[in-house]
C-alpha cells in the first residue's frame, strides 16, 4: 500500500490507451487484471524490463493474469507460472498479442482464450500444465496466430483448440495459422501435440512434433460446431514415440 507502483496489480489497474507499463525484474503476486481497452495505434502494452520478471501464482483469482472485455493489450518477457488454473486467460478481448512470454507448471494451461479474436502468441514457452494443456484456444476464437512457440511436458495437448458450440458462439473456430512451433513431450494424460476440434480454414506448417505420447496432429469434431474442414496442414515434421498413435489423425475433416 505504501509503494503501490511497485504492484503489477495496480499498474493493471491504472492503464489507458497508448500506455506502456514497464515492470522491473523481480517476483509479483499473481491476479492481474486488465479490463481497459487500447486502440489499434494505441495498444496497453504490459513489458518485462529485462530478465526476471515473473508472477507467482494466482493470488486473489484462480488465473494469475486475467485480460478480460480489453482489445489491443501486449504482453512481453513475462514469466508466469504456479497458477492455480490458467498463467494467462484471454476472455472476450480481441487483438491481444503476447510475446516471448514463459508459461511454467500452471494448473491446468499455461494460456487460454475464450470468445477473443485475432489473438496472437509467438516466442514463448510453456510448458508443465499439470491437467491439461500448454495453450488452449476455445469457443469461437476467430484469427488465431500461433507461432514460433515451444509447448512441452504438458499433460493433455501442446495446443488445443476447440470451438466448443456447447458454451455458445458458432463453435468454429476459423481462419488460424499455426507455424513453426516445437511441440514435444505433450500427451501423457492424453491429447495431440496439435488438436483441432471444429477448427475450419486454418493453416498449420512447418511445425515440428516429436515425441508426443497420444497423435501427433489431429482434425475432427467433438465438441466443435462442425467438422475440420478447409484446413491446410503443409511441411510439418511429426516422429512418434513406441507409445504413441497417429502421426497425422484426420477422421470425416472435408476438403482438408
Amino acid at each position: 500500500l505504501g509503494n503501490p507502483w511497485a504492484s503489477i496489480r495496480y499498474a493493471a489497474t491504472q492503464v489507458q490507451a497508448g500506455d506502456t507499463v514497464l515492470i522491473n525484474p523481480g517476483t509479483y503476486e499473481g491476479g492481474v487484471v486488465v479490463e481497459t481497452d487500447g486502440k489499434a495505434a494505441e495498444p496497453i502494452t504490459l513489458r518485462a524490463n529485462g530478465e526476471g520478471v515473473v508472477i507467482e501464482g494466482s493470488g486473489g483469482e484462480r488465473d494469475a493474469f486475467f485480460i478480460d472485455n480489453a482489445d489491443y493489450v501486449i504482453v512481453e518477457g513475462i514469466t508466469i507460472q504456479h497458477a492455480e488454473r490458467a498463467g494467462l486467460r484471454i476472455s472476450l478481448s480481441d487483438h491481444v498479442s503476447v510475446r516471448s512470454c514463459t508459461f511454467a507448471d500452471n494448473s491446468r494451461w499455461g494460456l487460454f482464450t475464450d470468445f477473443s479474436d485475432y489473438t496472437l502468441v509467438e516466442d514463448s514457452d510453456s510448458y508443465g500444465a499439470a491437467f491439461e494443456h500448454g495453450i488452449y484456444i476455445s469457443n469461437s476464437s476467430d484469427y488465431p496466430t500461433i507461432r514460433h512457440n515451444r509447448l512441452h511436458h504438458n499433460q493433455g495437448c501442446g495446443l488445443h483448440m476447440n470451438g466448443d458450440i456447447s458454451m455458445g458462439g458458432d463453435g468454429v473456430i476459423s481462419y488460424g495459422l499455426v507455424e513453426g512451433n516445437i511441440i514435444y513431450e505433450n500427451g501423457v494424460g492424453g491429447g495431440s501435440g496439435i488438436n483441432m476440434d471444429g477448427v475450419t480454414d486454418t493453416i498449420v506448417r512447418n511445425n515440428l512434433l516429436y515425441n508426443n505420447h497420444a497423435s501427433g496432429i489431429s482434425l475432427y469434431q467433438i465438441d466443435g460446431g462442425s467438422g475440420s474442414q478447409n484446413n491446410l496442414v503443409l511441411n510439418n515434421t511429426i516422429i512418434m514415440p513406441a507409445d504413441g498413435r497417429w502421426a497425422i489423425n484426420i477422421p470425416d475433416a472435408s476438403d482438408t
